[in-house]
């Protein structure tokens, strides 16, 4: 039937179409369809709506100069990473071997040392951009945007930091006009905190890492939420307080939250997640409106109070959109037998009120955790959490490498038959995989373990980058690229 409408309506449908069934059901349909999904302003609206729903850095990819085949190979990369894990996790005993191993040796990097040392690394999803940070600086390299390109040995830009990041004070996103990638290092000094932000555009001839503000605070303590349209988002749980800061003015607002876990901000609606309860607050009227310095503390109350128990918030990324319908947030509830795991999104309330903020946290589901996903969870180390489309995958690490796997929730907003656990080793050191240990009980004290290299994944590209010992990165892609 669809080879009697006329080619734009071909067109308008295939828009709303996954990318994978365009190219394996459409496209094998008849000789009109075929033409039809050979056309490149299909593949250029498949590729925005891939990025956008796995939070892509977009300009990562030179999409005017890319082939039809590079386009088809982007826009398809999640799904086709998915049915790799699913079919990795059938292949019992067995790991998943990547289909190209490349190793980044610095070239500009200083004899090694402990202060030289690579202690963390970050992937801007898309897998093309990779933050490494040691002690004493942060270095970024171009990975390329699939497994045919050449990793430059040199990185493209380096900057000094005081010290390595501590805790989850490591983030990045876009910057407001999204051209350019923005992120933030949060340290220690005397009994307080030192946030400094910083952004650099990957995509000029010499890229420079700048520095674009710094603030400190007298809280040791003090985490950061969100990174939103030049606004800072931080917390601190001993202090009991919330606030943001304003990086064009160096403005800071403040405001009391008993037993805060966790904050989100999105436009001027802040989300505190607490222990027993998750709080909406309608920051509007506390924006800036001078340009000079500025810290006060307000008296600020809740428009929407809900019922909660909340052990843990779960940020399902560290690179923050700037569309407030693609941020999520996850709480976990111990207490409940079944381990539920919530997940809750931000839309317009309907209908408006001027009370209420632009956008409000709004539930959609739980997914009870099941005991090898949690056991997984809670006994390996430099465990990392990631969302392909609607899917929540846990990557972990165990016995220095010797494992290293992923566990991915399919939603049911995704999983064609209820909810799916699929458990995939992805990494193993030498010829022999080492057995996966007993799950512990519950009561048992944790044992001990042995400090793990850091690495980070895109499930949105199907890459995985970590460390070695003797100060290289190891660049795993288990996709296969286009073949022209």
């Amino acid at each position: 039937m669809l080879d009697t409408v006329t080619l734009d309506v071909v067109i308008l449908i295939q828009s709303f179409l996954p990318p994978l069934d365009i190219l394996l059901v459409l496209r094998k349909t008849c000789r009109t369809l075929y033409n039809a999904t050979r056309i490149r302003s299909v593949w250029l609206d498949a590729v925005r709506r891939t990025c956008c729903n796995n939070f892509v850095f977009l300009p990562s990819f030179p999409l005017p100069r890319m082939t039809l085949s590079e386009l088809e190979h982007l826009a398809t990369s999640p799904e086709r990473y998915r049915s790799v894990l699913v079919r990795g996790a059938t292949a019992e005993g067995c790991c998943l071997e990547p289909y190209a191993r490349r190793t980044l040796i610095p070239r500009r990097v200083d004899q090694p040392s402990n202060a030289t040392r690579f202690v963390e690394l970050m992937i801007i999803p898309g897998g093309r951009f990779l933050f490494a940070m040691s002690s004493t600086a942060v270095y970024l390299w171009d990975l390329g945007f699939n497994a045919n390109k050449m990793i430059q040995p040199r990185p493209l830009a380096v900057c000094d930091v005081d010290a390595s990041p501590e805790g989850d004070s490591w983030c990045a996103g876009a910057t407001p006009a999204g051209n350019k990638i923005e992120f933030l290092i949060g340290s220690f000094v005397d009994d307080g905190t030192k946030h400094t932000m910083y952004e650099v555009n990957p995509f000029t001839a010499s890229p420079a890492i700048v520095e674009i503000g710094t603030h400190t605070w007298d809280f040791p303590d003090l985490r950061v939420g969100t990174i939103c349209d030049g606004r800072v988002a931080f917390w601190s749980y001993a202090e009991s307080i919330a606030g943001i800061w304003h990086l064009a003015s160096d403005t800071t607002i403040t405001w009391d939250v008993p037993q805060i876990q966790e904050m989100i901000l999105v436009d001027d609606c802040a989300t505190c997640c607490c222990d027993n309860r998750i709080d909406v607050f309608n920051i509007n009227k506390l924006l800036p409106s001078a340009s000079k310095p500025v810290s006060t503390h307000h008296d600020l109350k809740p428009v929407i109070t809900h019922a909660r128990n909340i052990d843990y918030v779960v940020r399902m990324f560290r690179w923050y959109t700037q569309d407030p319908h693609l941020m999520y947030f996850d709480t976990v509830d111990l207490n409940s037998s079944s381990k539920a795991f919530s997940r809750f999104h931000f839309q317009r309330p309907s209908p408006s009120d001027a009370n209420v903020p632009n956008f409000v946290p709004v539930y959609i589901e739980s997914i009870d955790l099941p005991p090898d996903v949690w056991n997984a969870r809670r006994n390996r180390s430099s465990t990392n959490l990631k969302l392909l489309d609607n899917d929540v995958l846990f990557a972990w690490t165990a016995k220095d490498y010797e494992q290293l796997g992923v566990h991915m929730m399919q939603s049911p907003l995704s999983a064609k038959a209820g909810h799916r656990t699929v458990a995939t080793r992805l990494l193993s050191d030498g010829t022999e995989v080492v057995e996966v240990a007993e799950p512990r009980a519950p009561d048992e004290e944790d044992e001990e373990e042995d400090d793990v290299p850091d690495f980070d994944f895109c499930p949105a590209s199907g890459r995985l980058a970590l460390l070695t010992d003797d100060l290289e990165i190891t660049v795993l892609d288990y996709l296969m690229p286009p073949t022209c």
